[in-house]
């Protein structure tokens, strides 16, 4: 039987995905507010807008549905998981 060999993050690793996430957010925000006012912002912000915030975190979007499995589920998971004793040595 084989077994598969899982990684484990550290706590700096885990950090790190928040950080990407936010700053992913935050990219997105800017790029639609750049936007504003043209002939291009309704067609972002009902595509390519949402679809990034709900990839990221459909609970804190405005809008409905979301991916199946978000970036926000994935770090949350892997946070649940997280032991200091077994990750930090």
């Amino acid at each position: 039987m084989l077994t598969e060999k899982v990684k484990e993050l550290t706590r700096k690793e885990l950090n790190r995905l928040r950080e990407i996430q936010d700053e992913m957010w935050d990219l997105n925000e800017e790029a639609l507010r750049i936007l504003r006012d043209t002939s291009e912002e309704s067609r972002a912000r009902s595509y390519w807008y949402a679809h990034i915030q709900g990839a990221l975190n459909k609970e804190g979007s405005n809008y409905l549905g979301g991916s199946m499995c978000d970036m926000e589920q994935c770090i949350s998971s892997l946070e649940e998981d997280y032991t200091p004793e077994k990750n930090e040595l």
